[in-house]
């Protein structure tokens, strides 16, 4: 599956764009693959959602059609294919629902989906022992199915680890990261700064899934990368004295970038420039062969950006868009990683209100006016502002940039569980409005009674966890930094990177609820 790799440098500001397309297919681009579901069956998953169905109800709704899509693509799929799939069932045990089950055969499909309807939530959390549990039989798999056997890990949970090992790092050590790994945080409850750890390891992620009624577009744009997967791992190297790439996981200007997760269809553009005043830039893409090790390079194609049959996204007006996006790229960064000082947060909060100004006065502008990638920045930044005076702002602030910086099909945009940073019942006319801002959306889809188990009650000082570690700062609560400017924020979960096969996917993991066969 051969990558187009373009770029294309502005020589007047020196900034650039480099494009990178994988080709289309309907066939997903394995026919030796072993996918796990890991889901969390605590306790807490009983709980109800704003909906009257519980969080356990809508998780398995979405595994059900998750399961339909992956038999789906396999249709048209040869005779010898192998495809399976596996289910565990963690709480302070693991539980293994379903094991080396044959997604093609109708009987073997119709009961897993028969015991995923069984599930019922019980006891503490015991993340590690899950972890444990699915890296030993993924090895297996390729013990018995050999070395060509492509295997993924989709791992999700609700909440804190209440049981066994608390400690990130160890927990960490702990995922095996010679295939990908999907991190989804179920709500606003789970372990931010846990799933995030994993999440950053190599080959893996981490998505938050903020609402339990749209969990099934997360699930299907994950299934969708891990079925139409480019088979290269492929990394980015820019050649030349001062040339750089920006990496938006680190938000650090770098000589080489590694892409993870690549699938069919997908359409990535990334921010180069030349730090040296009339510098030229040479880009070399590199692929590394999965399980071989050797490095293939191919020098990058650059075109030039006045051109009339130049792509839009390599054009001047797509180079300008790419600087706007590093502007936001590089606010989320401070956003997500903000400390809990006060002074430091109103300060980003003026700076985030003077973007968000500048970018809506663009929007009025026949260059941006309509332009649905430019209305998304807007959104990008109002998420962080109100990030930095609501609970749970770092997983919302951290969501839209790793969908911003990763270019996914899902966008997190329900506030509803943005809840105030304190009572702002006495407070003037403007906190009060950046209050309500913070419960602007007039649906709350995943609105869930806290349980005592997770830092829900907002607390002005971090509290000590049970591993001696605290509360991260996303989850201290730092009172009014600043007037909440006024923005209507966009509820379309969709985001403007879907390709057709990714949307596609969404739509088919999160189609209404049927009934039981």
């Amino acid at each position: 599956m051969a990558l187009q790799v373009q770029y294309s440098m502005d020589n007047n500001s020196n900034n650039g764009v480099i494009r990178l397309v994988v080709p289309d297919q309907t066939n997903p681009t394995s026919n030796k693959i072993h996918i796990v579901f890991v889901l969390d069956g605590s306790g807490s998953m009983d709980q109800m959602a704003g909906d009257q169905k519980t969080k356990m109800m809508h998780l398995k709704h979405t595994v059900r059609n998750s399961l339909d899509y992956i038999s789906n693509a396999y249709k048209s799929a040869p005779a010898d294919a192998v495809v399976l799939v596996s289910i565990f069932l963690f709480d302070h045990e693991v539980r293994e629902l379903g094991l080396y089950i044959n997604i093609r055969s109708d009987d073997e499909l119709r009961a897993l989906k028969f015991a995923v309807d069984k599930l019922e939530p019980r006891g503490s959390t015991n993340i590690g022992l899950a972890l444990q549990k699915v890296a030993q039989g993924l090895e297996t798999t390729s013990e018995i199915y050999g070395d060509d056997m492509r295997r993924a890990q989709i791992f999700l949970t609700d909440g804190l680890p209440t049981d066994g090992d608390h400690n990130a790092e160890r927990l960490a050590t702990m995922v095996c990261t010679d295939y990908p790994n999907a991190f989804i945080g179920y709500g606003t409850d789970h372990n931010y700064q846990l799933l995030r750890t994993l999440g950053n390891l190599s080959g893996a992620d981490y998505w938050f899934a903020e609402s339990y009624e749209r969990a099934g577009m997360v699930y299907g744009e994950v299934c969708h990368k891990i079925l139409y997967a480019h088979p290269q791992t492929v990394e980015l190297k820019t050649k030349g004295e001062g040339n750089e790439v920006y990496d938006p996981r680190t938000g650090t200007w770098t000589s080489r970038l590694k892409i993870n997760m690549l699938a069919a269809g997908d359409a990535k553009t990334y921010h180069i420039r030349s730090t040296v005043e009339g510098g030229s830039m040479s880009v070399t893409y590199l692929p590394s062969v999965a399980g071989v090790g050797a490095m293939y390079a191919w020098e990058a194609k650059q075109i030039d950006p006045d051109a009339v049959d130049t792509p839009a996204e390599l054009n001047q007006q797509g180079i300008s868009l790419m600087v706007w996006r590093g502007k936001v790229l590089e606010y989320l960064q401070k956003t997500t990683n903000v400390g809990s000082a006060s002074g430091e947060r109103a300060d980003l909060h003026k700076e985030g209100s003077t973007l968000l100004e500048e970018l809506k006065e663009a929007a009025k502008t026949d260059e941006w006016a309509g332009n649905v990638a430019f209305r998304q920045l807007q959104d990008d930044v109002y998420v962080a502002i109100q990030s930095l005076q609501c609970a749970y702002g770092g997983m919302y602030a951290g969501a839209r940039q790793r969908s911003l910086g990763s270019q996914r099909a899902y966008n997190v945009c329900d506030l509803g569980n943005m809840t105030p940073s304190r009572n702002l019942s006495a407070a003037p006319s403007s906190a009060v409005a950046a209050a309500s801002a913070c419960r602007a959306p007039s649906r709350q889809l995943s609105a869930v009674p806290r349980r005592t188990s997770s830092v829900s009650a907002p607390s002005m000082t971090p509290r000590e966890g049970q591993d001696g570690t605290f509360t991260p700062p996303e989850m201290v609560c730092m009172g009014e930094v600043g007037d909440s400017p006024h923005h209507v924020m966009s509820q379309d979960a969709q985001s403007c990177f879907a390709s057709p096969g990714v949307a596609s996917a969404m739509r088919q993991c999160s189609v209404p609820t049927h009934t039981t066969p």
